[in-house]
């Protein structure tokens, strides 16, 4: 995993961890680890899919602001 997968997976983590007792998306995706997710662009999106692929997560609203 290169330094980008290595951030997205801290910042996953600390973002999943801090928001678990949050039940609206749009507190969610204001967090400030998800935002910094989304302000590293394009890069993240395979980890997105990836993280996707193996649990039903909040990051349909990462990959729309990143990919329009």
């Amino acid at each position: 995993m290169d330094d980008i997968g290595f951030k997205f997976q801290a910042l996953s983590k600390k973002w999943r961890r801090e928001t678990a007792h949050l039940s609206r998306s749009d507190q969610m995706a204001a967090h400030p680890a998800y935002r910094e997710i989304i302000s590293m662009g394009m890069p993240v999106v395979p980890y997105i899919l990836a993280a996707l692929s193996l649990r039903a997560n909040m990051w349909f609203i990462a990959l729309e602001e990143i990919t329009g």
